[in-house]
């Protein structure tokens, strides 16, 4: 076997495949949204935060309620709260690689049903055991709806580019503002 010299106006042959933009990355026939339509996005997926992040806490204040209602021990009433807290913390990463890999608008909206319904059985539940079940449910929405919403308000925003790292770096600034 012989081997050829390679010229240098010849190009080398690659068997990569070309990598392409995700799903939600690529703007459709219309280009990118329009302001109001990217000011939609940013006021829902806002809300949805708010509402994921406002559930890790509000039971907080139903505690007595709930032991009272329900007729359950300390245990049992921690066990509500922190199984929400639980299956969000343990399920954000996969939600967010669902979302790069089928789409963060169907991961969001799947999310959103999720946290819904399970926010509607977490209303229903008669007993303890189903109460924390439903609050495991609502942890698996808002594992999904959690990153998907910060991936969406940035698909809504493309001219912002965040490949400038400066403003990540302003809190770590030394010595802190309020001591200049």
């Amino acid at each position: 076997m012989e081997l050829k010299p390679s010229t240098a106006t010849e190009t080398p042959k690659s068997s990569s495949l070309p990598v392409s933009a995700p799903a939600s990355r690529v703007s459709g026939a219309n280009g990118p949204p329009s302001r109001q339509r990217a000011g939609l996005v940013l006021v829902v997926m806002c809300a949805g935060m708010f509402l994921v992040l406002l559930d890790v806490t509000v039971v907080n204040v139903a505690v007595p309620s709930i032991t009272v209602g329900l007729q359950t021990s300390t245990a049992g009433v921690q066990w509500v709260v922190d199984g929400y807290t639980v299956t969000l913390a343990s399920l954000l990463l996969a939600g967010g690689a669902a979302g790069d890999r089928l789409g963060h608008r169907q991961v969001v909206t799947a999310g959103l049903a999720i946290f819904g319904a399970a926010s509607a059985a977490c209303a229903l539940a008669p007993t303890p055991g189903l109460l924390v079940a439903a609050r495991a449910a609502q942890g698996v929405g808002a594992a999904l709806l959690l990153p998907g919403s910060i991936a969406a308000i940035a698909d809504a925003y493309p001219e912002h580019d965040s490949t400038w790292p400066g403003w990540r770096w302003r809190p770590c600034a030394w010595p802190p503002p309020c001591t200049r």
